[in-house]
């Protein structure tokens, strides 16, 4: 985790050239997680089975999460659907792929065999010590690789959750896939309520189902903890009451309200990318608008 929050110009290098893996081991399997540099932040995406490069540094997922402050944790989704534009940048340039000789040099990464093998995970520590990265050079530079992260059409938006309460827990694990692997990854928007009123709000995160009539909660709903109300546009809160079979559900305001009714049970508010939801809201079918990617933004 030190090496991620020094970040030195070697361990920049291995992030930005795709080569920096959370793992995490389960009943029975490893799964990986992509660590992506993006805009000056760092990213960890959600937990999936498929490997990482063979020449991949990993870091457990735990070790990542705990230096969080879980007070306000920022968690990111990254919508799509059909006729959805790419972010600058998100795609590459021509010209931008790397050219020959540029990629790594055989013997100047780490060898095959060097990433966890089931029972043996990395221990705290593992990633490259000063003096063992790769010399300049041996890399790509930035920009001659098109950036992990962002897919093609996918428009991203960032969540400040408020508070370490049972909601925002479970909805930190939904965005990283910690839990028995259930996640907000591939899941639709499923509604949008009282379209074009001041109330306008719109539904997503049945990771069971995906039609509304999943989305049971992860984690043990005794939670006494007071929950925000707000009126404002960004909010994100449960529609559902705590220990509802849907409590894992969520709803996002797209409008300030001008009445005196508040929303319920909120538990974050969208603080980047509020346009990306009023954009899905204005598309002609909301459960074409799919989460193509999701995690955590490491604030280390």
């Amino acid at each position: 985790v030190d090496h991620l929050r020094g970040m030195s110009e070697s361990v920049k290098r291995l992030v930005e050239a795709g080569l920096v893996f959370g793992v995490q081991q389960d009943q029975d399997d490893l799964r990986y997680s992509r660590i992506t540099l993006q805009d000056g932040q760092l990213y960890l995406h959600v937990l999936q089975v498929q490997p990482p490069p063979t020449h991949a540094y990993t870091i457990q997922v735990s070790e990542v999460l705990e230096a969080l402050d879980h007070s306000s944790t920022l968690v990111f989704l990254d919508l799509a659907w059909p006729g959805s534009l790419p972010q600058p940048g998100s795609l590459p340039q021509p010209g931008s792929l790397p050219q020959p000789g540029s990629l790594p040099q055989p013997g100047s990464l780490p060898q095959p065999g060097s990433l966890a093998q089931p029972g043996s995970l990395t221990q705290p520590g593992s990633l490259p010590q000063p003096g063992s990265l790769p010399q300049p050079g041996s890399l790509p530079q930035p920009g001659s690789l098109p950036q992990p992260g962002s897919l093609a059409g996918s428009k991203r938006l960032h969540i400040q959750l408020s508070g370490n309460t049972t909601l925002t827990r479970q909805f930190v694990l939904l965005c990283t896939g910690q839990h028995s692997g259930s996640s907000y990854l591939n899941t639709k928007l499923l509604k949008v309520g009282y379209k074009g009123e001041p109330w306008e709000t719109v539904s997503g995160g049945d990771y069971q189902y995906n039609n509304g009539e999943g989305g049971a909660p992860l984690l043990s709903q005794q939670d006494d903890h007071q929950y925000q109300k707000s009126r404002s546009a960004g909010a994100v809160g449960s529609p559902r009451l705590l220990g509802s079979d849907q409590s894992a559900q969520f709803y996002i305001t797209t409008r300030d309200r001008t009445d005196v009714i508040l929303f319920p049970r909120v538990f974050g508010k969208v603080v980047k990318g509020l346009d990306v939801v009023r954009a899905a809201v204005n598309h002609s079918d909301i459960t074409e608008v799919t989460v193509v990617d999701c995690g955590v933004v490491l604030t280390l």
